[in-house]
């Protein structure tokens, strides 16, 4: 148990060194050298957990979604448009990464990692599918247009609630965009 423990403390502070330089430097030039040097560990350890800084930001976002996915589920929410209100809650409490992966031009990233999302989002909610008579298609048309409307969200100095989010996107999600 404190081998566990001593491993997810490693990757924690690899985690936070990467999101600190992020703040400072360009995604692109920054070495993983930086990254072990920024957390006070060796390289060799950085390799033991990660194969790359990619890596580690994905490890980072899939935490943060599993938490919020569970809390979904523990919340018990089943509309959609409550769902989309949650999201928005959560990427408030995320608003400064959500910033640093834009300014870093990252965003995409997250909708790179979609599939993997998606997976994780379906092994929580196995027992209650939330998007009935959806094909696979409608589903990234979907999520394409949410993070769309979140990069424009994070960009606003006076940003709208999340429930104000949530009903504009369920509209959009039912009616179209005219």
């Amino acid at each position: 148990m404190k081998r566990v423990k001593q491993i997810e403390q490693s990757k924690a502070w690899f985690v936070e060194a990467l999101l600190s330089l992020m703040e400072k430097e360009n995604f692109e030039t920054i070495t993983i050298k930086q990254i072990a040097e920024a957390a006070q560990l060796d390289r060799r350890t950085f390799y033991r957990h990660f194969s790359s800084k990619e890596e580690v930001l994905n490890y980072r976002i899939k935490q943060l979604l599993a938490s919020h996915f569970g809390k979904i589920k523990q919340l018990k929410l089943r509309g959609e448009e409550e769902i989309i209100c949650q999201h928005f809650y959560f990427l408030e409490e995320q608003i400064q990464l959500m910033k640093v992966l834009k300014k870093q031009q990252l965003f995409s990233f997250l909708l790179d990692s979609y599939g993997e999302y998606t997976e994780l989002f379906a092994t929580i909610f196995a027992d209650a599918p939330l998007v009935e008579n959806e094909n696979n298609y409608q589903i990234a048309f979907k999520a394409g247009g949410f993070l769309n409307m979140v990069a424009y969200w994070i960009q606003q100095e006076t940003r709208e609630s999340p429930e104000e989010m949530a009903a504009l996107l369920t509209r959009f999600y039912r009616f179209g965009v005219e």
